[in-house]
């Protein structure tokens, strides 16, 4: 799904309550919210996206790997990666429709 399919989406189930919200309002409205989720997480916070996931920043620390085609040690210097934990809600819906799909 791309961004303007998001809004599209968003727009349909928003309007059944409040037809006069329109399209740019619910583009603006996202927009601000992936600012506030990478200023947050860029500043080492972290975002909880009820039912979706949790953001945030993680430290990985140095180590020394492999260079896979000679073997050779490398180091890897430390770094922050962004670490995304989906939510439990989240988990068991992808669960049910591995179920149905199984079926």
């Amino acid at each position: 799904m791309n961004k303007t399919e998001l809004i599209s989406i968003v727009h349909n189930l928003v309007a059944i309550d409040h037809p006069e919200v329109s399209k740019k309002a619910i583009a603006a409205t996202l927009e601000t919210l992936s600012e506030v989720i990478v200023a947050t997480v860029s500043g080492g916070g972290e975002v909880v996206l009820p039912n979706v996931a949790k953001i945030a920043l993680k430290s990985r620390d140095a180590r020394v790997g492999r260079n896979p085609r000679t073997g050779e040690a490398v180091q890897i210097p430390a770094k922050r990666v962004l670490k995304f934990t989906p939510a439990k809600a989240l988990k068991d819906a992808v669960a049910e429709q591995d179920a149905a799909l199984a079926k």
